[in-house]
């Protein structure tokens, strides 16, 4: 992704574990508070379903999952505007990368398995998104798949 595209933009949590990882990338990062883990597990903040295809799920049942959720899609709805025609590379945390795809599929209703060190990928094709790949653990040694 990176060195294929002259204008990719790399965006880091500021956690360590995320810097660790991009400093190998980008020895100066940008980071952006928004794209830290947050303080509480992301998935028990989530609505329950009726069923397995509950249409009713809409909105948002916790406070904290909701500020999260809004910084969430700041950050979303920032940086695809800045880098429309470029690649935008975050370095983030499992619920932060759950939470975009909420947002993109347009529901609350699904979950997210994302590993530690997994790639996950969404495109923005100019009509709609495509999701290319989520919890993509197969650069690393099965040793280190979580």
């Amino acid at each position: 992704m990176l060195d294929t595209d002259q204008n990719a933009r790399l965006i880091s949590s500021p956690m360590r574990r995320a810097l660790e990882t991009v400093i190998g990338i980008d020895p100066h990062p940008c980071t952006d508070a928004r794209l830290a883990e947050a303080e509480f597990h992301v998935a028990s903040q989530l609505r329950p379903q009726r069923g397995p295809l509950d249409p009713a799920l809409n909105g948002v049942a916790f406070a904290d999952y909701a500020a999260f959720r809004s910084g969430v899609y700041a950050v979303l709805a920032g940086y695809s505007e800045q880098k429309r025609g470029g690649t935008l590379v975050l370095m983030t945390h499992g619920g932060v990368i759950k939470t975009m795809l909420r947002i993109i599929s347009g529901t609350e209703g699904i979950d997210f398995k994302i590993g530690n060190c997994s790639l996950s990928e969404a495109r923005w094709d100019g009509k709609r998104w495509q999701i290319q790949r989520t919890n993509d653990q197969s650069h690393l040694p099965a040793s280190l798949i979580t």
